[in-house]
């Protein structure tokens, strides 16, 4: 049963169950639930992104994602994931709620070849020293989150 989740979902199958029990990281661990959860789960992500099934070498899982951002600023850009993690760090670590905004950070950081953990971390602790936006869930990906943690991968990687 959970391989056949594994591969509907991703590794982002697991969000909803760690949410409930209290374990996603939200807002730098300030809480364990993220009340926006559905937007970014491994169903959100496979209605709004998901393209196709992708596995790694001799692995009958095929819990990777090969996705695509179809609508928003960042449309047409295609590439893998977003894994649970960085769902988890670019989503509720930061409080943001757009998909295609988490995607695309996850985009980044492969293309650049960031940690996503690493750089969603890190873009916690910038949005910390920015405390006038924290605690504002970013719906749009119009907002400082979205466009600050694109530009946040590039400084990082550069």
């Amino acid at each position: 049963m959970l391989k056949m989740a594994m591969q509907s979902y991703g590794t982002n199958v697991v969000l909803d169950l760690v949410n409930v029990r209290g374990g996603f990281p939200t807002r730098n661990w300030q809480s364990g639930v993220f009340e926006f959860a559905e937007e970014i789960s491994g169903q959100a992500l496979t209605d709004k992104v998901l393209t196709r099934e992708v596995a790694c070498f001799a692995c009958p899982i095929a819990c990777g994602r090969g996705t695509e951002i179809k609508k928003g600023k960042y449309a047409g850009h295609k590439g893998e994931g977003p894994e649970y993690e960085t769902v988890g760090t670019f989503g509720g670590m930061c409080y943001v709620s757009d998909m295609e905004a988490i995607t695309m950070a996850g985009y980044l950081c492969n293309e650049y070849g960031l940690d996503t953990i690493s750089a969603g971390s890190t873009e916690r602790l910038g949005q910390r020293d920015r405390q006038a936006d924290c605690g504002k869930i970013n719906r749009t990906g119009s907002g400082r989150y979205y466009s600050g943690y694109m530009g946040l991968s590039e400084e990082v990687a550069f």
